[in-house]
């Protein structure tokens, strides 16, 4: 993927850069250090996706993605270091919202959620969904849109925020991992002090080194499994004992 940097700060575009150089498929094409260069280089460089910050001088982050519009070809992951943007973010069509400092596993999430979007966005016919078996239950989110709970993969805890991951894109809500956890019952399981899994989603274990576990996703995600909710995990995935192929 052919990838824009936008961030006022020097240091925190070289970081990202650095860090993209873990990812092969991706290539930094440019960078930007305010909305309106950004603007103008993502019309003319035409990038599939743009690492945007949000507070900048000029037009800031949720300016720049508005203005592009909903049906702009680039994914658009804003990367800041405030969390209280979430649903502004996301009513701009975010990819994805990651708060600084970059943690390398979550960028990599937000890469793979933008190439398949990318894909989506493509391909003729829509990103296969697990079957479900019972009568589809929907989750309302905060701005009254009706998010169905199958479409639910992961949820990770942001500070006073939850991040809802879907295959295409991710929600942010105010709501803790106990009140989601009760409000979605025996659809996810609790994973760990900062993370909820749906059950459907599951594709096996990856065990590491000194007993760390995780779990692998349909979807290619890794989410880690807490020492402590170790064997509540695998009580409610007892089907799925051991190392995933």
């Amino acid at each position: 993927m052919k990838v824009l940097i936008v961030d006022d700060e020097p240091l925190a575009r070289r970081g990202l850069s650095q860090a993209l150089t873990t990812f092969e498929n991706i290539e930094v094409i440019g960078s930007a250090s305010d909305g309106d260069q950004a603007l103008s280089m993502i019309r003319s460089l035409n990038p599939d996706l743009v690492f945007l910050d949000i507070d900048m001088p000029g037009k800031t982050g949720i300016e720049v993605a508005a203005t592009l519009g909903r049906d702009h070809a680039a994914e658009v992951v804003f990367v800041t270091a405030f969390d209280n943007y979430g649903e502004e973010a996301f009513s701009v069509e975010a990819t994805d919202y990651l708060l600084k400092p970059l943690n390398l596993e979550r960028l990599g999430q937000a890469i793979s959620r933008a190439e398949r979007r990318k894909a989506e966005r493509i391909a003729i016919h829509p990103t296969h969904v697990p079957p479900n078996d019972q009568a589809q239950r929907s989750f309302i989110l905060a701005n009254g849109r009706s998010l169905p709970e199958d479409h639910i993969i992961w949820i990770e805890a942001a500070k006073d925020y939850a991040l809802i991951h879907t295959s295409t894109r991710t929600h942010m809500i105010r709501a803790t991992m106990s009140q989601l956890s009760e409000r979605l019952g025996s659809s996810v399981v609790r994973v760990h002090r900062s993370a909820l899994v749906a059950v459907r989603w599951v594709h096996g274990w990856k065990n590491f080194r000194r007993g760390a576990s995780s779990l692998l996703l349909k979807d290619g995600t890794l989410v880690q499994v807490g020492p402590t909710y170790l064997l509540s995990t695998r009580k409610a995935l007892n089907g799925l004992d051991g190392e995933s192929r």
